[in-house]
């Protein structure tokens, strides 16, 4: 996957869609590269007060059982700790068994291990009228846990059955002139993945919205854009083609902070 880097206050671009006013899917997840912007700082919440829930909402994100994720998932991060991706000797993630205590216990829990140490654990949102009206997967959205060595280091939240709505995705120059999440907040773009990751003590959210393609982009009919946030503060984006990571939003998500990660190391 090729990323698209940008700073804050700059331009971004890159994604596509196989409609050019909506686009249906469902995503399964795990993917690829990106196009970037930023700057740096932030710590976990310790309130269930998220700094996204004034842009995730149900018209934002998804149907009401779909939406029941976001909830879940507010309440958990501040209910958990990050590892930090540059001290992994010092275990201060939570463990997988404390994660399935954050969880209800209905949910359908998927453990998909990815090496000897690396493990992703999801729990999926079932929609039972969506179950008896499709042969597509019932599963409205999911909550998707990283963990390296028994501690968590990611999470995310994502939509697993979607409709894309490309005539009101924001173009780029838009999207990359936001300073705040008070900014983006005024723009109520639909939302594909709110995700969460640490860096040298710093909690850095991920939120991924639509976008036009930038004007280099003659081939591609929408992007996926990223943008990293500390407090209410945008301090960096990135896009890739949404058609790049609409079958796997969060291992997408993850490729695109190990992209950020590194566009942050080569900038410093």
């Amino acid at each position: 996957m090729e990323v698209q880097s940008e700073e804050t206050n700059a331009e971004s671009s890159s994604a596509e869609t196989t409609d050019s006013s909506v686009a249906e899917g469902t995503n399964d997840g795990a993917a690829g590269g990106a196009n970037t912007e930023t700057e740096t700082t932030s710590e976990n919440q310790s309130s269930e007060t998220h700094t996204f829930d004034g842009v995730v909402h149900e018209e934002t994100f998804t149907n009401e059982t779909g939406y029941q994720a976001w909830t879940d998932y507010s309440k958990a991060t501040s209910q958990y700790n990050l590892g930090d991706i540059l001290n992994y000797d010092n275990p201060e993630g939570t463990t997988i068994s404390e994660i399935d205590q954050l969880m209800d216990d209905n949910l359908e829990k998927a453990e998909a291990p990815i090496n000897e140490t690396e493990q992703m654990v999801f729990y999926r949102y079932l929609d039972e009228e969506l179950a008896e009206t499709t042969d597509l997967s019932p599963y409205v959205s999911e909550i998707a846990y990283y963990f390296v060595d028994e501690q968590l280091m990611f999470s995310s939240v994502t939509p697993t059955y979607y409709q894309v709505n490309q005539t009101a995705a924001h173009d780029i120059e838009t999207l990359s002139s936001i300073a705040t999440v008070s900014e983006l907040e005024e723009l109520q773009p639909q939302v594909f993945t709110v995700a969460e990751m640490k860096l040298n003590g710093e909690t850095i959210k991920q939120i991924m919205v639509p976008s036009q393609p930038a004007k280099d982009q003659s081939d591609v009919m929408l992007n996926a854009y990223y943008l990293f946030v500390i407090g209410d503060d945008a301090i960096h984006s990135m896009y890739v083609p949404f058609t790049e990571v609409a079958q796997d939003f969060p291992s997408s998500s993850i490729i695109i902070f190990n992209s950020f990660f590194s566009w942050l190391s080569d900038n410093q």
